[in-house]
């Protein structure tokens, strides 16, 4: 049996499996995203609104969204069609996910509902400079329990009622 990991940010994501059996890991798929470190450029003017019946007075409108943020949410998009793949050929039941905050939320929105059923851990922390074996110890115990297998040990039977009803609080 496997486990997943995605360890992302804004501009790169891993995506690991983890043997169950002897603990190795396995890088599956590397995604490299530089348009997100793009910021925007002095071209993208903001749009121009007329104040008025045939007056000249102009105003400038901030687009809905910007240019940095629409990349993020392109490439947690492609994210988690990586996962849906990834969970096509391999069929994993246990995913967890560690990124920023920010992009954590857009990446929760991405990933379809049999890779969401799948999640079990998320952590909130930008893991892409840290080594694979540094994980568990710098990601919490919650995440070294579960990448050394120890699911039932995670989640509380009060942690699993909390989750049914719809309560959950960070780890």
């Amino acid at each position: 049996m496997f486990r997943f990991i995605v360890i992302a940010d804004a501009t790169e994501a891993r995506i690991l499996s983890i043997d169950d059996q002897d603990l190795s890991i396995e890088l599956v798929r590397q995604l490299i995203h530089p348009e997100s470190r793009t910021h925007a450029s002095n071209n993208d003017r903001l749009g121009r609104l007329r104040k008025g019946m045939g007056s000249q007075t102009r105003s400038a409108m901030e687009p809905r969204t910007d240019p940095h943020t629409a990349e993020m949410e392109r490439f947690a998009r492609e994210i988690g069609d990586a996962l849906k793949a990834v969970y096509d050929q391999h069929h994993f039941n246990d995913l967890a996910v560690v990124a920023p905050p920010k992009f954590l939320g857009l990446l929760r929105t991405q990933i379809e509902i049999h890779n969401i059923r799948c999640l079990r851990l998320t952590v909130a922390r930008n893991g892409t400079h840290i080594a694979v074996q540094d994980l568990p110890e710098q990601c919490g115990d919650a995440f070294g329990k579960w990448f050394r297998g120890k699911r039932e040990s995670i989640e509380s039977p009060k942690r699993r009622r909390n989750i049914a009803s719809g309560y959950s609080k960070k780890i």
